[in-house]
């Protein structure tokens, strides 16, 4: 459990906010899916649902397993709940966001160690992309767009990676698959590591987080291969 108090800071807990300017683009996927690689991969990690809409709450109460705990907290509480989990010894939290860019979103960017953007790869979403991005780098933290519930017709992502690339962005170099399995996971409190552990969505998830953790934890983090999923 995690106890939203502060006491004397003893140790460094690393944040992740995922933002999106728009709702449906799998930020609280992402979320909950991260919270579930980390704990699988042995940290001990938090998840902080600041979103009105509370989906990773609601993923944690039809889940079983206690772990990766999820605490709702206001934007103006954040600081305080991640405080929380420095006393806690957490070494990971993540932290969900309300789908849509504003002073809250920069607040919670301010906190974070990276910030994740996910994104369809539809020229609405990419286009608004820039002004997401400017955002949150006034807040001098690092961002990287992660193209997310990608179909599966591959020349769309390529398309829709090569104008990331060319308006200057950082892009992950794993793509999240539009894949009914997520949905599935999701309505039994689980995440696809655990529903269907070599299927392609466990195995971009496991990408995924490979690529979070050699950015957060560079000198502990092993070379990985990253496998194109189809």
């Amino acid at each position: 459990m995690l106890h939203v108090a502060c006491y004397k800071l003893q140790v460094t807990v690393k944040t992740i906010a995922f933002i999106s300017q728009k709702g449906g683009v799998g930020k609280s996927t992402l979320t909950v899916h991260m919270g579930v690689a980390a704990s699988q991969g042995g940290r001990k990690v938090a998840i902080v649902d600041t979103d009105p809409q509370e989906s990773a709450a609601m993923w944690h109460r039809a889940r079983e397993a206690p772990d990766p705990p999820v605490a709702t907290a206001s934007v103006s509480d954040l600081e305080r709940a991640l405080g929380a989990a420095k006393a806690d010894r957490y070494d990971l939290a993540l932290v969900d966001s309300a789908p849509h860019v504003g002073p809250g979103a920069a607040i919670i960017a301010r906190l974070a160690d990276l910030v994740i953007v996910p994104v369809q790869p539809g020229p609405f979403d990419i286009g608004a992309l820039p002004g997401t991005i400017d955002l949150l780098r006034a807040t001098e933290r690092r961002a990287v767009v992660v193209l997310s519930r990608c179909p599966s017709r591959s020349l769309d992502v390529e398309s829709a990676r090569r104008a990331i690339l060319e308006m200057n962005l950082d892009i992950v170099p794993v793509n999240i698959g539009d894949r009914t399995v997520f949905r599935r996971a999701l309505a039994h409190g689980l995440a696809v590591t655990e529903v269907d552990p070599k299927g392609i969505a466990a195995m971009e998830i496991t990408n995924l987080y490979r690529w979070i953790g050699g950015q957060l934890w560079p000198k502990a983090a092993k070379p990985q291969r990253i496998s194109a999923a189809s």
